[in-house]
This record gives structure tokens, C-alpha cells and sequence, in this order.
């Protein structure tokens, strides 16, 4: 456990509120609580056991003493609040003494009782009152009890040593020092532990079976593995139970016996391959020659085929040959049926052309027709200017329309520009909102800077304290060493001390002389002086002891002087670092950089909000401008669409009369030029008809002059001598394709792989296919074998390695639960090796006080020079036995004698109690359920004690700063002033209240 931070108010001499830090006062490891007597040093004490446990460390004081009877601060009221941290977590806890205050109305005052919060912490510097735990008294006792581990009675015992009580434990009887020892080791933990190892030999023997039955599963796998017969699998299963160092030979012989299997199958596989690769060869050049017998006989085959198409080829020739004279005449002939086919087609677009005419024109010639023509030229000219007035009517049109969408459009970009002039102030409000909100955010960009900056200086304390901590833990030890070092030769000092003070006698004797005075008693007569011993020591050896103790004290100076050097390094940086750790730091810095992330970019939110309003209020100045101007386009646009109107109507009138019935003039001008094109196109096509007709009686000419001179009887005769482009490749190919494949067989029967080859020739294949199958066969069979040989071999090495990993883990768990079967024994007290027939329980109250009595005497026997150690005896007090041997003696190694504690004197029994109770706090440190003793409280008796006894009782009290632990030492002592820096200073004040100051 550890303290943290205590703040009072209105309590005991202090009226006032006041705070202690005792992480920053205890940064050096050891702190003084100083101030005259009667000045409230003890109250500090009692604030704290208060906070606890509701009530004050001296069970002789009362809680009365807590309030205030000094005037307080108006509204005050008496209250203790700690932050303190163990194993379950950190926690606040703040309480309020039973005590009187000045009724709410009237005079007079009210009984206010006591009452308590209690909080958990995410930290001991987390803001915020942290998550609440209890508010009831009862409830929040218990809480803190579990937290602590410690009743009040063991905590002052241990922690708190307040005046008068810590010799107590030194004085009490053997009964008492039961009850104290049962109250902070609770032996029914041992009880448990018996019932723990009850249930472990249970799992041992567990193991042991499970064990065995996975050497037993391991041995018949391997045995399936192998596929070994049933004699041999009893025979395995048998060593596998009851000799298991036989079993590795056995394994071994197996696995030999089918490796040897395996060899043979390898070998047999081998010769098998040989006789298939043989058979395979022969197959091989039987079937090569099949295939050339074959092969012959395909190209006489195709020889003969030849020969027999070869009329068919000729007659294809012949028709090519005739086809090729046929085909120039075609052209001639083609230009002949195309001119007569143009005659016809002029014959009739004649007639289609007369029948569209109007059938007044019809029966007309050419002359006439020429005639009528000029007529309808004369009228479409006529109405060419109708025609264009007609032709603006669209343009006109699309003028008023353009007018009327103008006018329309500006109206709406009034109507738009009303709207926006309407909405501009909500936006402008909206975007000063947004300014204001963003502001504050911004100018806290330097602050937050400077956090991150803060955050940055935390992490790399922490991450440099991470170092100094590994340090600290190997100075720690390095102490822990030269305290045993320095302990060994102390009490070989005190050893060798005893052993001369011992033999003081014969040393002296040996320097008397016959007829001289004794230098002991004056004596000239010696009659009988003494006689040295074997284990007689010498001052030279005494004085050598004496310097390897100092050496070894030196060394454990320097190693304390490193670890505080180390302590205060680690305070510093934990300072620094503010009490996080690497990762809380890292995440510190984390938030604290995104803070100014969020502070620059409201920075630039600002920044664009502004722009946005300036360009807000700038549009609205321009939208009042563009309303005056719209207002003043709109009555032009008005003018414009009315004198527009009159214009289209007045083009409008002229077209009607000039249409004169038609739907549009355009479509009387087409109408007339529809007339004129058809008579043109009359006269045009007669024309072309006449042009044609001497054209074809000159290619008809032709065509029968070149038909008759290449030697066909006519036309018909010409058109059925040609062939289709089809056709002829067909027939062409046909021909090419038989002296193509001639010219192959040709060829194929010269080869000389032919020569000697009787196409007659027959080789029988099948029996040489099937010896060859019969091999692979008998290959396959021998390769299989080989296989299952290998596996059987393989599977079996595996098993074997299954088998020996589980008899070597059955050697294991044999030799690891061997001890925990013998502890389980020992501790119930059944096996053989408790003699006594002592359980665990019974045993360890001696055993706990053995321990408290030795860590008491590596401090006793440094502070007493060596002179005093404690014994734990057996002997009777007051008549009656003492119950398991919890009495208590002190050896005086000077007088060589046994001593009472009640025979100290004041300044022997302060430094001897202070050593044993710090021993028991020693021991319950390491083996009361784990509880840290961060924070340890010495209160008064250093008056007592002489000078150089006081500077061994500091170093001490120095050595308990190992391991991060707090010492505050409570004196009036004016000389530990300049001993101890850090200090918390209680003066009186005039009226007689109190106040504090900490000096850190």
C-alpha cells in the first residue's frame, strides 16, 4: 500500500485546510515529520489510520481529538480525505468525524455524525472525482479492508508505529504474540494451502495415469505402425507397463528387423524394373516396325487411287481450258443487254413523267411543251417577293418570342434577386454564429501548443524513467547482496569477538612471568594460569574481521548511496513524467496533438468564415444595384414585344393575299416548279431515250461479230461455256490437288527407310504387349511392396519417436509430481517423512516468527554494533507452556548472556522494538498475500538514543527506502533537522492552533 495525498480541514490543532504530498515528499525515500511536542505531529498519523478505518491509530486515544476546537473558516466542516494505492487499484477516500455545528436556524448546535465517500481512481493524478464506490459507512469499511488487506490493528502494527505502541509486540507475552501473528498471517491460508496440495497430489497421480496411458496408446500405435502380430504387441504393451528402460531396445530391434524388410523389397523392385525395361525395349521395336509395314502399304494404296481418278482429272482440264475462252466475250455481250436495257428504261420514264403532268399538258410535244415551260418560269418569278416576305415570318416570330422570353427572364432575375436580398441577412447571422463558435476554439492554438510541448517533455521522462526503473531493480539487488555480504561479516566479527573475550584468560597468561606482578590481579605467584585452546583467537584475526566487515559495510554504503542516487533520479523523472507511464503518455500527447490540430484548423474556419461574410455583405451591396437595374430593363423589354407584335401581323396580311388559296405562298411556288420540273424532265428524258437507242443497235453489232469469231454458235453457247469462280476452283483444284499427291507418293516410296520392305510382311505385337504388361505387372507389385515396406519403416520411426517422447514425458511428470506428492504428505502430515506428525498449519506460526525474528536481527545486529540478537525459545512464562514456541529472549553477545526485553533500557528497547517491528513489517511484506507496505511511519523514541547509536538506526531506516518504499520519521529531535531534507514542519501558533509546511 501506498500513500499518496492527505488533505485536512478543521481537524485536531489545524483549523485550517492543508495538503501533503507524499508522492513528492517522498521522493528521496525518507521524510521528517518534525515539531515540538504536543504540536500535532501524531495527528498527521491519526489523519491517515482515520481515513482508513474511521478511527485513530492509538487504541488509548479517542476520535474527539479529531475535530477542531480552534475558530474555523465559516462553513467548515472537520474532514479527512486520502488518495492511496494497492494492488486492487488507486482510491479517494474522505471522511467527516462525528462533531457539533451551529444549527441551520436559531441558536445552538446539532450532532452531525460521522459519515464517508469512497471513490476509485483511474490515477493518482486523474481529474475528476472518479467513479464512486460507497457512501455508507459499513460498506465503504469493508471496501477499503479488501483493498488494503490489512484490519486496523495489523496496519498500525505494521505501517503506522505510533508513540508507546511499537515496543509493545517486544513485551508482550507468548499468547499475545499468537493473537498479533494469527491477526497478520491468518494460518487458515495454510489450512488451505493443505487442501491445495491435497488436490495437487490428486492431479499428480492424475497426470502419472494419463501419463502412462499415453506411452501405452504411443506403444500400440507404433505396433499397428510397424505391423507387428499379437504376440509381439502383448510383449511391447508389457515393457511399455512395467520396463520401460527395456523399451527402447525392443523399439530398436523392431525397427530393424523392417529396415532389413525394406532393403529386400528395394532390392526385388530393382530387378523387376530391369526385366520391364527389357520387355518395354523389344515392345518398342516390334511396334516401330508394324508401323513402317503400314505405312508402305498406305502409299501403294494411295498409288492406285490415282491412277484411277486420272480420266476424271483430264475432263476437269478440258472444261477450264474452254471456260478461259468463253469468258472475254462476256464483257461484250453484257455492254449489249445493258444498252437495250437502257432503251426500255427511257421508253419508260417517258410515260411515268407524261402521266404526272397536268393533263392539259399531256398530249403536247416537245415544241409545245418547251412553250408551257417558259410560261410557269414567267409566274414563280412573280413571287419571289412574297416568297421572302413569307420566308421572314420565322424570323419575326422568333424576334417576339426572344423579346417575350427577355422579358420574362428579367423578370425572374428580379423576382431572384428580391428572394436573395430577403435571405442574406438569415446567412449573415448564421456565418457570425459560426465565427463565434469557432473563435475561442482558435485562440487557444498557443495554448494548446504549449500543452502538447508539456506532453512531449512527459513522454520522454517517462520513457527515460523506463531505463532508470531497470536500473533501480539491479541496484536494488546489488543492495540486497552487499546486505548479506556486510550481515556474514558482522557476525563473523562477532563470532571471532566471542572466541577471544573467550580465551582472554590463556592470552593473558601467556605473557606472565614467573615472579611479576599479574596485570589482572597483581599477583607475583601464578599458580595456575590458564591454558590456550584450539579456537583461541588473536587480535590480529579479530582486527582483519573488523576490516573485511567495514570493507563489506563500505560496499554496502556505496550500493545504498547508488540506489537513492537512482530513487531520487526516478522521482524526478516521475515528476517530470507527472506519474504516466509510456503508453499514458503517449496517449497524453496524442489528445494533446490533436488539440492543437483542432485549434489550427478552427484557425482556418475562422479565417474562411470571415472571407465568406465580406463576400456575403459585398453580394448584397451588389444585389440592390442589379434590382434598380433589372426594374429599369424590364419597362425597355415591355416597348420592344409591342412594336414586334405589329410587325408580324402586318407580314402576315401580305402572305394570305400572295398564297391566293394555297396553304403558303412557298407551297404555290413549289406547285409551279413542280410543273416546271416535270416538263423539263419530259423533254430531258426523251432526249436521253433517243441518245440510247443508237447506242445499242452499235454494241449489239459487236457482240455477234466477236461470238462468231471466237468459234461458238451464239450467245447461249458463250454463257453455258463459262463457270462460276467456284466452279473453277473446284475444277482447279481438283487438279492441282492429284499431281500434288502424285508427286508425294512418288517421293514417299524412294525413301530408303522402304528399302528391304515386304509390304506382305506380318508381326505379331500382342504377345510381346502382353509380356510387357505382365513386367510392369510384376513391377507394380514390387514397387508397392518397396512402398509399404518404407511406410511401414517410417510410420514405425514415428511411433518410435511418439513412444520415447512419451516415455520421456512420462520420466517427467514421474520427476515433476514426485515432489508434490511428497509436499502433499508432508504437509497433512501423512507421509513418512514427518516424523513429528506436524501438519502445515500447526507448523507455520513458528515458522512465521522465525522469520520475523531473523529480519529483525539483519537490522538489530547493525544498530547494536553487534552486540544484541533475538532468539525465539521455547520457555515457560508464568508456569504455563508456551504454545508453540513464541517466546522471546535477547543475547547479549558482549556478556555471553540471555536477557528478558523487559531488561532493556529505554534507548536498547526503542532500536530493539523498532528492529522487530520492522522485521515483522519485512515479513508480511513478502508473504502476507502480497501486500506492499509502500509507506512506513516511525513516531518518536530518537530522543533516547545516543549520537552514534541514532546515525545506525538512519542507516537503517535508510535501507528501508529499497524497493520504492516511503519512510516518515516523527521527531522533535533538533538534530534530525540536518539529517533528513524533506520534511513536513508543525509549528504552534500563538493562539495555540497549529499549522504545517512541506518542504520538499
Amino acid at each position: 500500500m501506498r500513500l499518496h495525498r492527505l488533505t485536512m480541514t478543521a481537524i485536531g490543532p489545524f483549523p485550517g485546510t492543508h495538503e501533503i504530498d507524499f508522492a513528492r515528499l517522498g521522493a528521496s525515500g525518507l521524510f521528517l515529520l518534525e515539531g515540538p511536542t504536543g504540536a500535532g505531529k501524531s495527528t498527521i498519523i491519526d489523519a491517515v489510520v482515520f481515513a482508513l478505518y474511521g478511527q485513530v491509530a492509538s487504541t488509548a486515544s479517542s476520535n474527539d481529538r479529531l475535530h477542531s476546537d480552534h475558530p474555523a473558516a465559516a462553513g467548515s466542516v472537520p474532514s479527512v480525505e486520502l488518495v492511496f494505492e494497492t494492488s486492487s487499484g488507486v482510491f479517494r477516500v474522505s471522511r467527516t468525524p462525528a462533531h457539533d455545528r451551529a444549527k441551520a436556524r436559531g441558536e445552538g448546535t446539532t450532532r452531525q455524525p460521522a459519515s464517508v465517500r469512497l471513490w476509485r481512481l483511474a490515477g493518482p493524478e486523474a481529474l475528476g472525482p472518479g467513479e464512486p464506490l460507497s457512501q455508507r459507512v459499513r460498506e465503504a469499511d469493508e471496501e477499503i479492508a479488501r483493498a488494503v488487506g490489512l484490519s486496523r490493528e495489523q496496519f498500525v502494527q505494521t505501517m503506522v508505529l505510533p508513540q508507546g505502541e511499537f515496543a509493545a509486540f517486544l513485551r508482550s507475552d507468548a499468547e499475545e504474540r499468537r493473537k498479533v501473528l494469527q491477526r497478520l498471517f491468518g494460518t487458515e491460508v495454510y489450512e488451505r494451502v493443505q487442501v491445495q496440495l491435497d488436490e495437487m497430489r490428486r492431479s499428480a497421480r492424475s497426470e502419472r495415469e494419463a501419463a502412462c496411458a499415453t506411452l501405452t496408446a504411443a506403444t500400440a500405435t507404433f505396433a499397428g505402425a510397424a505391423g507387428l502380430e499379437a504376440e509381439e504387441r502383448e510383449l511391447l504393451a508389457k515393457l511399455a507397463a512395467d520396463d520401460v528402460e527395456a523399451l527402447p531396445v525392443a523399439l530398436a530391434d523392431v525397427l530393424a528387423g523392417l529396415a532389413t524388410s525394406h532393403t529386400d523389397a528395394e532390392t526385388a523392385a530393382s530387378a523387376s524394373g530391369e526385366v520391364s525395361r527389357r520387355a518395354d525395349e523389344v515392345l518398342t521395336s516390334a511396334t516401330e516396325r508394324v508401323t513402317l509395314v503400314e505405312a508402305l502399304r498406305a502409299l501403294l494404296q494411295r498409288q492406285v487411287r490415282l491412277v484411277n481418278a486420272k480420266p476424271e482429272v483430264e475432263t476437269a482440264r478440258g472444261r477450264l481450258n474452254e471456260a478461259q475462252r468463253a469468258e472475254p466475250l462476256l464483257d461484250a455481250l453484257r455492254l449489249a443487254g445493258d444498252a437495250e436495257r437502257a432503251v426500255r428504261e427511257s421508253d419508260e420514264l417517258v410515260a411515268e413523267y407524261r402521266r404526272e403532268l397536268p393533263p392539259e399538258l399531256r398530249p403536247l410535244g416537245p415544241v409545245e411543251l418547251a412553250a408551257a415551260r417558259d410560261g410557269v418560269l414567267a409566274a414563280v418569278g412573280g413571287l419571289r417577293a412574297a416568297l421572302d416576305l413569307e420566308g421572314s415570318l420565322p424570323t419575326l416570330e422568333d424576334a417576339l418570342d426572344a423579346a417575350e422570353r427577355e422579358l420574362a427572364r428579367c423578370q425572374e432575375e428580379l423576382a431572384e434577386v428580391q428572394r436573395e436580398a430577403a435571405a442574406a441577412p438569415a446567412q449573415e447571422a448564421a456565418l457570425e454564429a459560426e465565427l463565434a463558435a469557432a473563435r475561442p476554439v482558435a485562440a487557444e492554438r498557443r495554448l494548446r501548443t504549449t500543452e502538447r510541448d508539456e506532453a512531449r517533455t512527459r513522454l520522454d521522462a517517462a520513457t527515460r524513467r523506463v531505463a532508470v526503473l531497470d536500473r533501480l531493480r539491479g541496484a536494488g539487488e546489488s543492495l540486497r547482496v552487499a546486505a548479506g555480504v556486510a550481515h556474514a561479516a558482522n557476525e563473523h566479527v562477532a563470532r571471532l569477538r566471542r572466541r577471544r573475550i573467550a580465551g582472554i584468560a590463556a592470552e593473558l597468561a601467556g605473557a606472565l612471568v614467573e615472579g611479576e606482578p599479574c596485570a589482572v590481579c597483581g599477583s607475583p605467584v601464578h599458580p595456575r594460569p590458564a591454558l590456550p585452546s584450539e579456537e583461541q583467537v588473536g587480535a590480529p584475526q579479530v582486527q582483519e574481521a573488523e576490516e573485511a566487515f567495514a570493507e563489506a559495510q563500505a560496499a554496502l554504503d556505496a550500493a545504498e548511496d547508488e540506489l537513492v542516487s537512482l530513487r531520487t533520479e526516478d522521482a524526478v523523472l516521475a515528476e517530470a513524467s507527472r506519474g504516466h507511464d509510456v503508453e499514458q503518455a503517449d496517449a497524453l500527447l496524442a489528445t494533446a496533438g490533436q488539440a492543437v490540430v483542432d485549434s489550427r484548423r478552427a484557425e482556418g474556419c475562422v479565417a474562411d468564415a470571415e472571407s465568406r461574410l465580406e463576400t456575403l455583405r459585398a453580394g448584397a451591396r451588389a444585389r440592390l444595384e442589379l434590382v434598380e437595374e433589372r426594374t429599369t430593363q424590364r419597362e425597355g423589354l415591355l416597348l420592344k414585344v409591342g412594336l414586334r407584335r405589329s410587325v408580324r401581323v402586318d407580314a402576315v396580311t401580305a402572305v394570305l393575299d400572295a398564297a391566293a388559296g394555297f396553304p403558303s405562298v412557298a407551297d404555290r411556288a413549289e406547285a409551279l416548279a413542280g410543273t416546271q420540273e416535270l416538263v423539263e424532265a419530259v423533254l430531258r428524258a426523251t432526249t436521253s431515250r433517243d441518245e440510247r437507242a443508237i447506242v445499242a443497235v452499235e454494241r449489239g453489232r459487236a457482240a455477234v461479230e466477236a461470238v462468231s469469231a471466237a468459234g461458238f454458235a451464239d450467245a447461249e453457247a458463250v454463257r453455258a461455256a463459262c463457270l462460276t469462280e467456284a466452279e473453277q476452283l473446284r475444277l482447279r483444284g481438283q487438279v492441282e490437288t492429284h499431281e500434288a499427291e502424285a508427286q508425294a507418293v512418288s517421293v514417299g516410296l524412294d525413301e530408303p527407310r522402304f528399302s528391304g520392305v515386304d509390304p506382305a510382311e506380318v508381326v505379331e505385337v500382342a504377345p510381346l504387349r502382353a509380356a510387357a504388361r505382365r513386367a510392369r505387372e510384376a513391377l507394380d507389385t514390387a514397387v508397392r511392396a518397396c512402398g509399404t515396406a518404407r511406410a511401414r519403416l517410417d510410420g514405425a520411426g514415428v511411433g518410435a519417436r511418439d513412444v520415447e517422447a512419451a516415455a520421456a514425458a512420462r520420466a517427467a511428470v514421474m520427476e515433476r509430481t514426485e515432489p508434490v506428492i511428497r509436499v502433499a504428505n508432508l504437509a497433512s502430515a501423512t507421509g513418512v517423512d514427518n516424523e513429528r506428525r506436524i501438519d502445515l498449519a500447526t507448523f507455520v506460526l513458528r515458522r512465521r516468527f522465525e522469520e520475523v525474528v531473523a529480519a529483525a536481527n539483519q537490522r538489530l545486529t547493525q544498530v547494536s554494533s553487534g552486540r544484541y540478537l533475538l532468539e525465539r525459545t521455547d520457555d515457560r512464562e508464568s508456569g504455563r507452556a508456551r504454545r508453540g514456541g513464541l517466546g522471546l529472549a535477547v543475547l547479549d553477545l558482549v556478556t555471553e548472556t540471555r536477557r528478558a526485553p523487559a531488561t532493556l533500557s529505554g534507548g536498547e528497547t526503542f532500536y530493539v522494538a523498532l528492529s522487530l517491528a520492522l522485521g515483522l513489517a519485512d515479513v508480511v511484506t513478502m508473504e502476507a498475500g502480497g501486500i506492499e507496505l509502500g509507506t512506513l511511519f516511525v513516531d518518536e523514541g530518537f530522543g533516547s538514543l545516543d549520537p552514534g547509536t541514532l546515525d545506525q538506526v538512519l542507516q537503517v531506516l535508510a535501507r528501508l527506502r529499497e524497493g520504492g518504499r516511503v519512510v516518515g520519521v516523527v521527531s522533535h529531535v533538533e538534530e534530525m533537522k540536518g539529517r533528513i531534507a524533506e520534511r513536513i514542519e508543525v509549528r504552534r501558533r500563538d493562539d495555540g492552533s497549529s499549522t504545517l509546511t512541506v518542504r520538499a
